[in-house]
């Protein structure tokens, strides 16, 4: 039943032709590494956006904004989107609802359909498509990549379980940018979102850069997510989030500038990561990514809006553990467009009361 996966290693580019044939690998490591930064970005454009976008409004805090799912799967899915990406423009919508129904059952993932940065993303021809899928297993975040003929191999194979997918191939130590770009969800995200791709594209050889659709977030945009971690990062700069990529990868630490929050916890315990991680930076402490903990603390509040957050760190040496009990409160904004064109109203946006030290 598995006979449409393909064993592709990572670097490879897919020819835009027969299915399952290659190109020859393709590695742009010296050019990234001989080009500076400032001459790529000067190569590339980047538009101005409408007046009034919902982008263009900076009201809210980022922290606890990020989308909470226990597991992503991201599907190469060339040329345009619809403005959801099941409603068969895509790809057929008797599979895209049967997908939908599979990724909830099979461990509640959620699809993102990515393409390539650039002009080669909008080249729709039959061809082998990659996909990843991260999550949390044993309390760590893996990667697993692998290649499909099509969306509907996707129906085939064991999710839940991604170590028994044939071909799989896991990616410790790699960290997938994708940056959003979804044009029919929002302006924003596309004028913004793909020239950053493009960018990072080209800092960043190996197929570890994709377009994506939807992040949530609208009015946050420029967005984009590291897998598989799930650190979700908004109002990017180019030169940010290209930081935040480098940092994860190189050293298991997430920037907290621009951190929308990490996708594996529920907003509260976003905003209490964010708050805790900016505390010890103030200490010259980075701590890694399994070195903090959270939970639901056990204070009740009179008012519904306040909650308690849990936040243990045990720094990977050993040598150290500290506590925090971070309180946080969900507030609203002034009024702000979630998305360009629609009506001006309040949104939520979370506050850190106190960290107080245990």
């Amino acid at each position: 039943m598995f006979f449409h996966l393909y064993a592709i290693p990572m670097g490879t580019y897919l020819s835009e032709g027969k299915s399952g044939t290659l190109n020859s690998p393709v590695s742009r490591t010296s050019v990234a590494s001989n080009v500076t930064t400032e001459k790529v970005l000067s190569a590339i454009r980047f538009p101005d956006v409408p007046q009034n976008s919902c982008s263009t409004f900076t009201e809210g805090n980022l922290a606890g904004t990020a989308a909470y799912e226990p597991g992503w799967i991201a599907l190469e899915q060339p040329g345009a989107w619809g403005r959801d990406i099941f409603d068969g423009v895509a790809f057929d919508s008797t599979v895209a609802q049967t997908l939908e129904k599979k990724l909830a059952d099979e461990g509640g993932y959620r699809l993102l359909l990515i393409r390539k940065p650039g002009r080669l993303g909008q080249v729709v021809q039959d061809g082998v498509r990659r996909v990843f899928l991260a999550r949390r297993i044993h309390g760590q975040d893996q990667l697993f990549t692998f290649c499909v003929k099509g969306p509907a191999d996707l129906l085939e194979l064991p999710l839940n379980d991604p170590s028994q997918i044939p071909f799989a191939e896991r990616l410790p130590g790699t960290v997938l940018t994708l940056v959003c770009a979804h044009a029919k969800r929002d302006q924003c995200c596309a004028l913004r979102g793909r020239p950053i791709a493009r960018f990072l594209d080209q800092m960043r050889p190996g197929g570890t850069v994709w377009e994506c659709s939807h992040l949530s977030g609208h009015r946050l945009a420029p967005t984009a997510m590291l897998l598989p971690s799930g650190y979700t990062y908004g109002r990017i700069s180019a030169e940010s989030i290209l930081a935040a990529t480098s940092c994860l990868e190189e050293t298991g630490v997430p920037l907290v500038d621009n951190l929308r929050g990490r996708s594996s916890l529920p907003a509260a315990h976003q905003v209490a990561e964010v708050a805790v991680r900016e505390s010890l930076l103030a200490e010259q402490i980075e701590p890694g990514i399994e070195e903090l903990t959270f939970e639901d603390a056990p204070q009740k509040y009179s008012d519904s809006a306040i909650s308690s957050v849990h936040v243990k760190w045990g720094s990977a040496r050993g040598a150290e553990t500290r506590a925090w009990d971070v309180v946080v409160k969900l507030g609203k904004t002034a009024a702000v467009p979630a998305s360009c064109g629609k009506e001006a109203k309040p949104a939520k946006s979370y506050e850190v009361v106190e960290i107080r030290p245990l």
